[in-house]
């Protein structure tokens, strides 16, 4: 008997244009994109069983799993020669909404603006990125492996390192945040509870940005200052932050 190949290294999926709308349930958790056409391109990053569980009850979608630069089909040897466009992709709400929107005149009232505000949650979360101060790290590059810090993305702002990826050590000082394209501190929820891109457009953050709402207020961080990071680079950090 053939054992079933697991779909969690899986991270698009071709999905019939009308069959586009069975993916709504995903909208509101966020991290789906999708390069619209007569046959759409899903694509997430991470595992994501949510997601492929979704595709898997959609008839006519198709799974793939990058592997050496190649996509294919899972359980497959060799490349499919199917594979997502290179064309811009736009978040799942931009593309699957509830219903037809009619706009309407205003009729007069003020309109009332929403405080965006941080609330206690107890929902658990991976942590995604880490901020902490430059001056912590010396314990952390002497003790990691090279595989541990080679999965890890970083940037420097003054005395403030931020961390980007997963599996994070404890690192005194450090805060952990939660997200993707908007990063929440652990234990807290945004107040709107809005998806991810909502808080992003009110927020006025750019695609090229990541937003961070915190409790000392909110900031939008750059994507491309996040680079590879190395043991080499924490130590220039910690020469260029000079004596803790």
């Amino acid at each position: 008997m053939t054992k079933p190949q697991p779909l969690s290294a899986c991270r698009a999926a071709r999905v019939p244009a009308a069959r586009l709308e069975s993916l709504a349930a995903l909208r509101v958790k966020g991290g789906v994109r999708v390069v619209a056409g007569e046959v759409a391109w899903v694509t997430w990053e991470h595992d994501r069983p949510d997601v492929v569980g979704a595709l898997l009850a959609v008839p006519g979608a198709e799974l793939f799993e990058p592997r050496d630069g190649r996509w294919f089909r899972p359980g497959d040897h060799l490349p499919a020669f199917e594979a997502p466009t290179a064309e811009e992709s736009v978040a799942l709400d931009r593309i699957v909404v509830p219903a037809n929107l009619a706009p309407t005149d205003p009729d007069g009232r003020m309109q009332r603006c929403v405080p965006l505000k941080l609330v206690r949650s107890k929902g658990a979360r991976p942590t995604t990125a880490i901020r902490c101060p430059v001056g912590v790290l010396s314990a952390w590059a002497d003790s990691a492996t090279t595989a541990e810090i080679s999965q890890v993305r970083g940037c420097r702002c003054d005395n403030l390192a931020w961390f980007l990826g997963k599996n994070f050590p404890a690192i005194p000082g450090a805060e952990r945040f939660w997200g993707e394209r908007v990063l929440i501190p652990l234990g807290y929820r945004p107040e709107p509870d809005w998806p991810e891109s909502a808080l992003r457009e009110a927020a006025g953050v750019g695609p090229d940005e990541i937003l961070v709402i915190a409790e000392s207020g909110n900031e939008a961080l750059p994507v491309d200052a996040f680079r590879p990071l190395t043991r080499s680079a924490i130590r220039h950090a910690l020469l260029a932050n000079g004596p803790a």
